[in-house]
């Protein structure tokens, strides 16, 4: 929320002010990236309904594509591949599989039934048919790594 709110700042607030302030005392032409930022502010500014549609699309994009399981696997996918919370999807979902794994162990349940009930807790696809390869590894006496 915090970045939400200093980028919604930045282009409805700080940007339109600063782009009077370089009209008013730079007569030359600014530099690319600063007058993409001027014109990216002016578009979001005066045409905002568009933003809003864009933001719906993606997000009901994003449902229906999660939906199908081909997309859901897709998404998943992509969930662990970004860069910074990518490695905080991948350690979400392997904290709950080796804590439901530990429970299931200590409570005596074997471990090919505690894999199968297991995976489904990670609540991702990926990982989710990572642990059914194993338990399929394990199940006909190769290692968990599946080697």
């Amino acid at each position: 929320f915090m970045a939400g709110g200093l980028t919604a700042a930045l282009i409805f607030f700080i940007l339109p002010q600063m782009k009077s302030l370089f009209a008013e005392s730079l007569h030359a032409e600014l530099p690319a990236l600063t007058q993409f930022m001027l014109d990216l502010s002016d578009f979001v500014r005066f045409r905002f309904y568009v933003v809003l549609i864009i933001i719906g699309a993606l997000i009901a994009a994003y449902y229906l594509l999660q939906r199908s399981p081909k997309g859901g696997y897709l998404v998943d996918s992509l969930k662990l591949r970004f860069p910074v919370s990518g490695k905080l999807f991948h350690k979400i979902s392997l904290s709950r599989f080796a804590r439901t794994l530990a429970l299931l162990a200590n409570s005596g349940v074997p471990i090919l039934d505690s894999l199968e009930m297991t995976g489904k807790t990670a609540q991702n696809q990926v990982i989710e048919k990572a642990v059914e390869e194993a338990r399929s590894s394990l199940k006909e006496g190769g290692t968990i790594a599946g080697q």
